[in-house]
């Protein structure tokens, strides 16, 4: 992989305030990202040299605006080798499970991890903007 663009689409009234994160599976990676666009989630990155391998590529969080896991309509990824020509690559969506506490959040803050109030929040490493479990934009198989 030399490049590549993915474009993710989601129902603004179910996510909000997206937030994208280098997730730093790919060393060396140059990426950047547009939010400004309501419903359109844009994630562009390079590698010079060009490698072969798989890795997260960005963690993808959002403010939900109610008790949905919120809605990811499509993702289109296209990943370009050193010439400039399309290679064949899975990109894939990690979601959270529903939300079952009513609260709006996976688990509620005040007893998540304590036994109570829906399933415990999983632990992040490193600095964690929300409390929300990250949608994960995946790069697997790249050849």
């Amino acid at each position: 992989m030399a490049r590549m663009e993915i474009v993710i689409r989601y129902d603004p009234s179910t996510l909000a305030h997206p937030r994208v994160d280098r997730a730093g599976g790919i060393p060396r990676l140059v990426q950047s990202s547009d939010t400004s666009d309501s419903g359109v989630v844009t994630i562009k990155a390079s590698r010079n040299p060009a490698f072969t391998g798989s890795g997260t590529v960005a963690s993808l969080h959002f403010d939900r605006t109610g008790p949905s896991p919120g809605t990811v309509d499509s993702m289109d990824g296209v990943i370009y080798n050193d010439q400039g020509v399309p290679m064949s690559a899975q990109v894939s969506i990690t979601n959270p499970p529903p939300d079952q506490s009513g609260t709006g959040r996976e688990g509620d803050p005040a007893t998540a991890g304590r036994g109570g109030g829906g399933p415990p929040r999983p632990r992040f490493r490193g600095r964690q903007r929300s409390r929300q479990p990250p949608m994960k934009a995946l790069l697997r198989g790249l050849k």
